[in-house]
């Protein structure tokens, strides 16, 4: 049943729907970052080297440069149909990754990991058709809001690993440890997935070509507001269940609050008699187009360049005004204006395909730097313990658990917050460019690993922390930004295949170069260390 507000009507087919679809869907995307969880237990039941675990976890990323395949399918056959297929596909290749793993399958000891990659490939493929719809579709739905939509549900991905992980230890009863039965919880994940995913597929919609909220609308800023402090209540409780000594069933009651809070999310496609109605987006009498004049000024001056951005402003001005023709005004402040000085007219004005993005500057120069981002994320998720071991010259598992926590939670709340601030400095008018803030995300990464050497120099787990740190908030920051800056660069309409250049490609070359090959290029110069 769904409730009014003047004529708007919110059910689960409207962007409200979708978003949230969007986010419970996007915990899926979280599933190789879990791979820790069960690894251990891998390695001890078959005898693995760690170059073979790293191998499961890491060369399905090889597939990444192909990512931008299931975009292009969204937008052949819908998001939905994408959507299901990615979720079956990860269910049930992690099945028969369960069951190769528990002896269910009968499979050469030898030939297990190999047959782990291979099935982790298959399994990487249906994440990325699931990236390819959740990611791509709130700032379709939400352009005037694209940044702090796309921020949350990254935030959302951020936390799906350690919420599920959570859940899995609340029913089970059990921590994860070498023992084969913990990889019971690839099964459990598997579950999970397919039925998230078919319930999702049925609320999402693909976005109209005009949007149905304008930038001044009140209501989605108070859910935007309401969605922000569900997820920051959710990171605090899972700090709390990950740091805290607490018993099993203080633990079990966290969890069972955490996961209230997630459910909580399913109430946002109401309405609700408390919320404003929403600014109405005018209609231009000349030819029927949308245009929401009271943003159409803010979202030109925020793409301006310095020497635009006051001559925008009062174009815009002037456009508003009564004396001048509702049509006259309506096509100025869609005209769309170079936000930044790399950014050229021809980007703005043209619907790029991933072909002729690809033959973008733009293009290389975004990818080049998200992937320096990437790598020295996935280079501290993969080697976090040898970097303790590093500075601590032993091992030291509760500074471990510490960091892994601190990490975790910094880039959750750095993806949520970097595209928030970005769209809030670029929605006061401030002629700031967006890809600005891959720099500074970028900035914080490298300050993070000058604190790891700083680190090992001194031996001192405090420059280990605040390294970590600083690495979640560059790590987290660039994937809403890579989603939100493709889109403005290359366009909206085909942001399902371009964005995932970015995330597979960036992903691919950041994991298996960055995050594997150089860490063991320095293992091979570390005599000491190797033994």
């Amino acid at each position: 049943m769904a409730l009014f507000i003047g004529e708007e009507r919110h059910t689960a087919s409207t962007p409200w729907g979708t978003l949230v679809g969007c986010l419970f869907a996007s915990t899926m995307c979280g599933f190789f970052y879990s791979f820790s969880v069960y690894s251990g237990a891998l390695k001890a039941q078959f005898g693995m080297t760690q170059s073979q675990v790293e191998s499961i976890n890491t060369l399905p990323y090889l597939l990444g440069p192909l990512s931008f395949i299931p975009g292009i399918f969204v937008q052949r056959v819908g998001p939905r149909r994408v959507l299901a297929l990615g979720g079956s596909m990860v269910s049930l290749t992690a099945c028969c990754q369960w069951a190769v793993a528990r002896r269910v399958l009968a499979v050469p000891v030898q030939s297990v990991p190999l047959v782990l990659t291979f099935l982790a490939m298959l399994t990487y493929a249906g994440m990325q058709c699931v990236t390819s719809v959740v990611f791509p579709l709130p700032a379709q739905h939400f352009p005037h809001h694209r940044g702090a939509m796309v921020g949350i549900a990254k935030c959302f991905v951020g936390l799906a690993a350690g919420i599920i992980l959570q859940a899995y230890v609340t029913i089970t009863g059990r921590q994860p440890d070498s023992s084969d039965a913990t990889v019971d919880f690839i099964l459990f994940y598997a579950i999970l997935s397919v039925a998230v995913t078919l319930a999702a597929s049925a609320t999402v919609r693909a976005a109209p070509r005009e949007a149905k909220f304008g930038a001044s609308s009140q209501s989605v800023r108070l859910r935007v507001r309401a969605i922000i402090a569900l997820i920051l209540g959710i990171i605090v409780l899972m700090a709390v269940v990950s740091v805290a000594p607490i018993g099993m069933a203080a633990h079990r009651l966290i969890v069972v609050f955490v996961l209230g809070l997630c459910l909580a999310l399913a109430l946002l496609p109401l309405d609700w008699p408390c919320l404003p109605g929403d600014v109405p987006v005018e209609t231009s009498a000349s030819d029927g187009q949308q245009v929401d004049v009271s943003s159409a000024a803010a979202e030109t001056a925020s793409r301006a360049t310095p020497a635009t951005a006051a001559a925008t402003r009062a174009a815009a001005t002037a456009a508003a005004s009564p004396t001048d023709s509702p049509a006259a005004a309506a096509s100025d402040l869609r005209e769309p204006l170079d936000f930044a000085a790399s950014v050229t007219r021809r980007h703005e004005l043209a619907d790029l395909d991933a072909v002729e993005t690809i033959q973008t500057l733009n293009c290389w120069l975004l990818l080049l730097s998200s992937t320096a981002v990437i790598g020295g994320g996935a280079m501290l998720t993969t080697n976090l313990n040898q970097i303790v071991v590093a500075v601590q010259s032993g091992s030291d598992g509760a500074l471990v658990s510490s960091a892994v926590t601190l990490f975790s939670c910094s880039q959750s709340l750095s993806r949520l917050a970097v595209s928030t601030i970005s769209d809030s400095v670029l929605r006061r008018g401030y002629a700031v460019p967006r890809p600005l803030f891959v720099t500074l995300v970028a900035t914080f990464m490298g300050i993070g690993h000058l604190l790891f050497f700083v680190a090992g120099a001194n031996s001192s787990s405090t420059y280990l922390l605040m390294g970590c740190c600083l690495c979640g908030v560059g790590f987290g920051g660039v994937w809403p930004l890579m989603v939100v800056i493709s889109s403005e660069l290359f366009g909206s309409r085909r942001l399902s295949q371009n964005y995932m250049i970015f995330d597979g490609t960036g992903g691919a070359v950041g994991n298996v170069v960055l995050a594997n090959l150089l860490p063991s290029v320095v293992y091979s110069r570390a005599p000491h260390f190797g033994q």
